[in-house]
């Protein structure tokens, strides 16, 4: 698998975001050249567009298309900020073939938006191959159509809608009656807790957990002897069970800790839930980890306790690094959880 500089973490693991995504086990994800596509478990899916790599004023497109028949395709677009962190302000125009097609609308998401008329001609020179990008008082941030004929088709695919008059590649005379009906999003069940922070365990704590534990963190090959086990933590879940935290790992700009569901009785492990997380709050563990030490695209997770153990409630990241804003131009999930109290 080639490995862009999208999100490598660490060097125990690249997560995601490869230059051919790999397919997950909620979602579906892939990837050609300049475009990449992931849908989540709902069957909602995300296709991002960039400017080609190395360009100095870079922009991203995202198409969003639910499951189900005659369902709209939605669009967000986004340019990179300034060295300064500021926008140009003014609304950027689309530009096709060098010719401008009118000013984009402000959407209710700190993006912007193409309108019906300008999405048509943004689809139909994405066909075409016809140069496209968007310009405001600071310049042009070219967009690459290149990868998004073989992006958008999968997501058709995924879809049902190859063959139907929705299609956005292959369209055909079927209508959409067929197509794939979106799923329900997953029912994460959250249950009360007794702390809702995890603290620091005590010697004696240690002493009597970490016999326990030990084999477990090395059997689980993802810790590094120098970092294994440095700091520990400890939060009650309730009266049966506790989480147990240690330290796992550190890279140049990320770092993440083991984490076990135990039996408060006999101190015993009856649940690993991951090697990566980052934090503990209130029932859930969370995995927040840069792409580069830049921190323009993350990669997240989060598992919730629902009284019996730590299910995963959310997965996904940001698009790729391409300096168009902190923290990632997109949202991008492959797991989406609805979640309800117990």
């Amino acid at each position: 698998m080639i490995v862009r500089n999208h999100l490598c973490l660490v060097t125990l693991c690249c997560l995601a975001l490869s230059a051919a995504r790999a397919v997950a086990a909620d979602g579906s994800s892939f990837s050609h050249k300049d475009w990449d596509l992931v849908c989540d478990n709902t069957l909602t899916c995300r296709a991002a567009g960039y400017s080609p790599e190395g360009t100095e004023q870079a922009a991203s497109v995202l198409l969003m298309r639910k499951a189900g028949p005659g369902t709209p395709l939605d669009n967000r677009v986004r340019l990179a900020e300034s060295e300064d962190g500021q926008s140009a302000g003014d609304a950027p125009q689309l530009m096709v073939a060098n010719q401008s097609l009118g000013m984009l609308q402000p959407a209710d998401d700190d993006a912007w938006l193409m309108n019906g008329r300008q999405l048509d001609a943004f689809m139909a020179a994405l066909h075409s191959g016809s140069a496209i990008g968007f310009r405001d008082a600071r310049g042009t941030y070219p967009l690459s159509g290149a990868g998004s004929s073989a992006v958008l088709l999968k997501m058709d695919d995924l879809q049902g809608r190859v063959g139907t008059r929705g299609a956005l590649i292959r369209p055909g005379t079927r209508d959409e009656s067929g197509v794939r009906q979106p799923n329900p999003a997953t029912v994460v069940a959250k249950a009360p807790v007794a702390d809702k922070e995890s603290r620091a365990m005590t010697a004696d704590e240690i002493a009597r957990i970490k016999p326990n534990l030990i084999s477990r963190i090395e059997a689980s090959g993802d810790c590094d002897d120098e970092w294994m086990g440095e700091h520990w933590y400890f939060a009650r879940l309730d009266d049966r069970y506790g989480l147990v935290g240690a330290s796992c790992w550190r890279g140049a700009y990320n770092s993440g800790d083991i984490w076990f569901v135990i039996d408060n009785e006999n101190h015993e492990p009856v649940q690993l839930v991951t090697t990566g997380a980052t934090s503990y709050q209130q029932g859930s563990l969370e995995l927040y980890q840069k792409g580069r030490g830049l921190g323009d695209c993350i990669r997240f997770s989060s598992w919730t306790w629902n009284g019996q153990r730590f299910v995963a409630s959310s997965d996904g990241d940001t698009g790729r690094c391409m300096m168009i804003r902190p923290g990632g131009a997109w949202t991008l999930p492959s797991l989406v959880t609805r979640q309800v109290q117990r």
